[in-house]
């Protein structure tokens, strides 16, 4: 139940100032109840996630992405803000950029012209392809993967919580021109038209 769960860390608490600024047009929701729906069907369920994204004038600011089979009987929870860090039932809840230079892909993206020009740019690089957008990012983030490359595909909900828990944890989301995404509401798509790199620190 709601009611029996722990509170938030002391960290999570708005500062007062800011609390009494912002509105509720300021803040929108981004959420997932499923990413990785074809995995989920094919029984590929450890690559199923629940995404929950906290966007602040058009920016993630924090997300909670849930593994509900992984883990044990209530999966596994990462959970983190900007400025307040990365926490979550799995320990570390994020890890540095592996060694060598490891990349994250849906198969899709992994058979886009584009992006095997972009992973032959990386010289030596690895490949980890499978699908859902929120266990790529949280490869990203655990070090798992160094970046993450995705062709036009993904929406707002599919990256809002990971880009902010990539950015609580000083990593970086983008198109592939490097530009961010505004998580603007009320917009005629919310596709990532211009695709998605996301980089576990700005310097990759």
């Amino acid at each position: 139940p709601l009611g029996d769960a722990p509170p938030l860390p002391a960290a999570f608490a708005a500062p007062a100032a800011l609390a009494e600024s912002l509105t509720l047009a300021d803040t929108c929701l981004w959420v997932d109840p499923l990413d990785g729906t074809i995995e989920f069907v094919r029984g590929n369920v450890h690559n199923v996630t629940v995404l929950i994204g906290i966007a602040v004038q058009d920016r993630p600011v924090a997300g909670v992405v849930h593994q509900p089979f992984v883990g044990g009987e209530d999966g596994t929870v990462t959970f983190g803000a900007v400025g307040a860090g990365v926490f979550g039932d799995r320990e570390p809840a994020f890890g540095d950029a592996p060694a060598g230079t490891v990349v994250a892909m849906e198969q899709h993206s992994a058979e886009d012209a584009r992006i095997r020009e972009a992973v032959r740019g990386l010289g030596d690089a690895s490949e980890v392809v499978s699908q859902g957008s929120g266990q790529n990012l949280l490869k990203v983030l655990r070090g798992e993967a160094s970046l993450l490359l995705s062709r036009p595909g993904p929406s707002r909900w599919d990256t809002c919580a990971g880009e902010a828990l990539l950015l609580a944890a000083g990593g970086q989301v983008t198109d592939l021109e490097g530009e961010p995404y505004r998580y603007t509401q009320g917009e005629k798509s919310y596709l990532n038209a211009g695709g998605v790199l996301a980089a576990r620190t700005p310097e990759l």
